[in-house]
């Protein structure tokens, strides 16, 4: 596609065209750029011949694939002269902008939330998902269009403009159900608890109704809130909200899945090794300036940390976690005698941890379950299922002790 709309900088709430010659990845990365169909982010790719200049947009990978703006040519295209590296606009970052956006409302607030709260008030948090379902496209754009030709957002003086830019917003945040949950479980608890002008509220809004159902009400207190915010997200950028980002965790529980192909015994991971601690780094993030690691800790055999740190930092450091099993994931032997990590996360983690510490555990490398078991990070009944798991795709399904004294001698690493 070759037009998209930005969420951020200059041209917020403008259309932005692929082939302006002043369009370069850094701006498409730093204005957020998104589908004005679907709302879902889009990375900007060059033409390789700079004198034909046929940049274009192409959507990310998200399992919502429905968007008609979606271009099916686009690997052709890519075949064909065009470079489809995203430059550090990266889906993760793009994403965890949204969050840093609407939790930096009440930062504190979401830093210590957890799941007992929302489920306090479960019903009527999905009552009112329920109701922005139906009444997103009507009676929000009703009262925005007149919140914008009354009141006006950011002195655009095009309510037009700011209408489309406010319900696109709308938009992102309903596509987000995570955050919207979560926005709403603050909303509907202050709500409870506070008290407003509501009058002066619906008076913003073109809607003055005495009668109005529990969910209208909410939804117009969060609209008033919402475009306080966006109004100095789009003034002053998402770093002027929120001074660090907020850590939604999550309790998580998993499967640790068999390797799917041979395992190599040779290359190894980057780590970091001092008396007490070991730090693997698992992943290097797209945006080029984080990178992910698994944390052990010898006074606590089976847990680990996954953390996320910046590039920066010297790797011949060791990580510095403050570890606390209470705050790490377990690794342990689950009732259907699987290796499985349980324990809370940050959420934006959630997805990679899987593949983390199966990289570490199940890697044939000098940096496998055999020298964690070796330094006292696992324990032996973990490190021989670890082994079971990581040789099933070559040996079929030998025995935990079996694996383990076959990892060892294919690998050459001496242990206890």
């Amino acid at each position: 596609m070759y037009k998209a709309k930005a969420l951020l900088g200059e041209k917020a709430g403008e259309v932005i065209y692929a082939k302006d010659p002043d369009l370069t990845h850094d701006l498409c990365r730093r204005w957020k750029i998104y589908c004005y169909e679907c709302t879902q982010f889009l990375y900007f790719n060059e033409s390789k011949d700079s004198e034909k200049r046929d940049n274009w947009f192409s959507h990310y990978d998200y399992p919502d694939k429905n968007c008609s703006e979606r271009n099916s040519s686009d690997k052709g295209k890519a075949q064909q002269g065009f470079s489809s590296e995203s430059r550090e606009q990266d889906l993760e970052t793009a994403e965890s902008f949204i969050e840093k956006v609407f939790y930096g409302i009440d930062p504190e607030f979401f830093q210590r939330q957890n799941s007992e709260e929302i489920e306090d008030n479960s019903s009527l948090i999905l009552s009112s998902i329920k109701w922005l379902q139906e009444n997103l496209q009507y009676k929000c754009n009703a009262w925005i269009s007149h919140y914008c030709r009354k009141v006006g957002f950011l002195g655009w003086k095009n309510p037009g403009r700011e209408i489309s830019y406010l319900m696109d917003w709308l938009h992102v945040l309903y596509r987000r159900h995570d955050v919207l949950e979560n926005l709403l479980g603050y909303f509907i608890s202050i709500y409870l608890s506070s008290e407003f002008e509501i009058n002066a509220i619906q008076a913003k809004f073109g809607t003055s109704s005495s009668n109005q159902k529990e969910e209208d009400l909410i939804w117009l207190i969060i609209l008033d809130r919402v475009i306080g915010q966006l109004s100095s997200v789009a003034r002053d950028g998402v770093s002027s909200t929120i001074i660090n980002t907020v850590a939604l965790r999550t309790f998580i529980e998993f499967k640790i899945p068999p390797n799917e192909k041979k395992t190599p015994f040779r290359g190894k991971l980057k780590y970091t090794l001092d008396n007490k601690q070991m730090s693997v780094a698992v992943k290097n993030l797209e945006s080029g300036d984080l990178v992910e690691y698994v944390c052990f800790d010898k006074d606590h055999t089976n847990y680990f940390y996954y953390i996320r740190y910046g590039k920066g930092n010297d790797i011949s450091d060791s990580k510095s976690t403050g570890f606390s099993k209470d705050d790490s994931l377990h690794l342990h032997m689950d009732d259907d005698g699987d290796l499985a990590v349980k324990g809370f996360l940050d959420r934006k983690l959630a997805k990679s941890v899987t593949k983390g510490i199966s990289k570490v555990l199940l890697n044939g490398s000098a940096y496998s379950m055999l020298v964690f078991l070796r330094k006292g990070y696992i324990s032996r009944d973990v490190a021989e299922k670890a082994a079971q798991l990581a040789l099933r795709f070559e040996f079929g399904n030998l025995s935990p002790p079996e694996a383990f004294e076959k990892f060892r001698s294919l690998s050459g690493i001496k242990t206890r």
